[in-house]
């Protein structure tokens, strides 16, 4: 499934970046738009959402580390980051970081098929048993 998104998103990108210069002659606009196309087809892989909501969790932990400005002159005091993040929210933070990158891993390796995490697909076929009842009706 990842190739096939790879390649999801190159022919995507491509087709767009094709149609942006035929609708505009620059081939540079065409260039960006190819390559706008492709990363954002990109991150929207659905089977990369543990992933996604990892960087979520970790951009605030990063910026609190190393985004934090402070600049002071005589007229002029510019504080700008997020450093009143407290140790619990730290710690919970760092939490949540580490379980999304384990259900990461265990989705990756096939290990949440049949949990409550997992997406039930509808039976196709025969449906053995006993006592089996079905009522199904278009909306």
């Amino acid at each position: 499934m990842k190739n096939y998104w790879i390649l999801t998103s190159i022919i995507s990108g491509l087709l767009g970046g094709i149609i942006t210069f035929i609708l505009t002659g620059y081939w540079k606009l065409g260039l960006i738009a190819a390559i706008l196309i492709l990363v954002i087809v990109w991150v929207h892989n659905p089977k990369t959402r543990y992933m996604k909501a990892f960087y979520v969790v970790l951009l605030p932990l990063l910026s609190n580390i190393y985004f934090t400005i402070e600049t002071k002159t005589e007229n002029f005091n510019v504080e700008a980051g997020l450093k009143e993040l407290d140790l619990t929210t730290v710690i919970v933070l760092g939490l949540i970081a580490f379980i999304c990158l384990v259900l990461d891993y265990l989705e990756r390796n096939g290990k949440l098929k049949e949990t409550f995490l997992s997406v039930k697909k509808n039976k196709i076929g025969d449906i053995n048993g006993s006592g089996n009842q079905i009522n199904q009706t278009n909306v």
